[in-house]
C-alpha cells in the first residue's frame, strides 16, 4: 500500500504486510531528449537515511544503487529469486499448490533465459518465440508465471521497473467458451456406485465435498489449518435460515481469504459429520494426484465413467434441480455473485419461482 508523507519529497513510502515502511524513490526526468522513469526501492525504513539515500541518487541517477554499485547491473532469473518468489507467494495466501505449479513454469523459462537480464528483456527476440513455440495450454501458464514474476519483481522487490517489465503488456488468451459451456457435474447414480468402494481418507473426503460443495483447495485447508474448525451440536440446532443441522464446519474459502472471514456450511447428515471429524483428526490428505488415482480405480470397478475429486458442479447442479433457491444456493457455496452461482449448474431452469429445499 502507498501512502504519501510530506517529509519525503522522493516519492511515496510502501507499507509492507508486517506494517513497516519503506521508501521508495520514484521521479521522472528527460535527458538528451529522452524520456526516463525511476522507480527504486531505497531499502530504508525511516526517513533520515532514506534522505541520505535520496541524496546520493539525486547526485547520479543512472548509478544508483541503495547498496552500492550500479542500478543497472544485471538481473538474473536464478534459482534464489525462484525460491524467495515461491516463499513469498505462500506466506500472502496462494495455495502450495499454485506456488509449486508456478514454481515449475519459471525454472523453465531459468532455462530458457538463462544469462538474460531481466532488465534487458526484449519481448520479440527472447519472449514471443518461446511462447509461439508452446501449445494452447502451455503458453497459458508459461505467459501467466511471467506476469505474476514481473510483478513482484516491480511492487514488492522494487528491483523492475515498468518500461522494464515487458511481460506487464503480455494478454492472457482467453478461455474457450466450448470449454466453459461443457456439463461437468456427475451423474448422482455413479457417484453413489462409487462410494461404497472407497475406504479411509478417501471416502470421507468425498462425503465431505459431497457435504460442502467445497473446492479441493477447501477440502484441503480444513483439514490442515488450525482456524478451520468443526462444531459438533449435542442435538440437532435449527439455524438462522431454518436448517435442521448436526454440526457446522467452518474453512476459508476462496473469496473469504481476501476478506478474513470463514466460511460456514451446516452439516445435516450424521455420515457427513463423521467424516469431518476424521479428516480434522487425520490433519493430513494425500496429494490431489493419489486421491484420483484412488477415485479413477473405484470408477473403474464400479463400471461408472471417471469422476474426479471436484464435486463443486454435481452438488449445486442436484440442488438446482431439486428446487434449492439461487439465493440459497450462493449462502451454501459462499457465492457473492449470482453469475459466479451460475457458473456450477449445468442445466436450464425455468425463471418461475420453485419451492426452497434443504441441500
Amino acid at each position: 500500500m502507498r501512502i504519501k508523507n510530506p517529509d519525503w519529497p522522493g516519492g511515496y513510502a510502501h507499507v509492507q504486510r508486517n506494517g513497516q515502511k519503506v521508501y521508495v524513490i520514484e521521479r521522472e526526468m528527460t535527458v538528451d531528449g529522452k524520456r526516463h522513469r525511476f522507480h527504486v526501492s531505497t531499502g530504508c525504513h525511516s526517513l533520515e537515511p532514506a534522505l541520505k539515500q535520496l541524496a546520493r541518487f539525486e547526485a547520479d541517477p543512472f548509478s544508483y544503487h541503495r547498496a552500492g554499485g550500479d542500478l543497472r547491473a544485471p538481473l538474473l532469473l536464478t534459482a534464489d529469486m525462484l525460491v524467495q518468489f515461491h516463499d513469498w507467494q505462500v506466506a500472502t495466501g496462494r495455495t502450495p499448490k499454485y506456488a509449486r505449479e508456478t514454481f515449475t513454469w519459471l525454472k523453465k523459462w531459468g532455462k530458457l533465459l538463462k544469462g538474460i537480464n531481466l532488465r534487458r528483456l526484449n519481448l520479440s527476440r527472447d519472449v514471443m518465440p518461446v511462447l509461439d513455440a508452446s501449445n494452447a495450454g502451455a503458453r497459458r501458464c508459461l505467459m501467466a508465471s511471467l506476469k505474476t514474476l514481473g510483478h513482484w519483481l516491480r511492487t514488492e522487490r522494487h528491483e523492475l521497473t515498468t518500461t522494464e517489465d515487458v511481460a506487464r503488456d503480455l494478454k492472457l488468451p482467453q478461455s474457450d467458451p466450448a470449454k466453459r459451456k461443457k456439463d461437468v457435474a456427475h451423474d448422482i447414480r455413479a457417484v453413489r456406485k462409487v462410494l461404497p468402494r472407497l475406504k479411509g481418507v478417501y471416502r470421507d473426503a468425498l462425503l465431505f465435498q459431497w457435504a460442502t460443495g467445497a473446492h479441493v483447495s477447501e477440502l484441503e485447508r480444513f483439514v490442515r489449518e488450525e482456524r478451520s474448525r468443526l462444531v459438533v451440536f449435542d442435538k440437532p440446532e435449527r439455524l438462522a435460515d431454518g436448517t435442521k443441522a448436526l454440526a457446522v464446519v467452518s474453512f476459508w474459502h476462496k473469496s473469504s481469504r481476501k476478506t478474513g472471514e470463514l466460511h460456514d456450511v451446516a452439516l445435516t447428515r450424521r455420515e457427513h459429520v463423521d467424516a469431518a471429524r476424521r479428516l480434522r483428526q487425520r490433519g493430513k490428505l494425500p496429494t490431489r494426484t493419489d486421491l484420483n488415482r484412488t477415485l479413477y480405480a473405484a470408477c473403474e470397478a464400479a463400471k461408472v465413467p471417471r469422476m474426479s475429486f471436484v464435486m463443486r458442479h454435481t452438488v449445486f447442479t442436484r440442488a438446482a434441480k431439486r428446487g434449492v433457491s439461487e439465493e440459497r444456493r450462493m449462502k451454501h457455496a459462499g457465492h457473492q455473485n449470482a453469475n459466479t452461482a451460475r457458473r456450477y449448474v449445468d442445466v436450464k431452469l425455468p425463471l418461475a419461482a420453485i419451492p426452497v429445499e434443504k441441500l
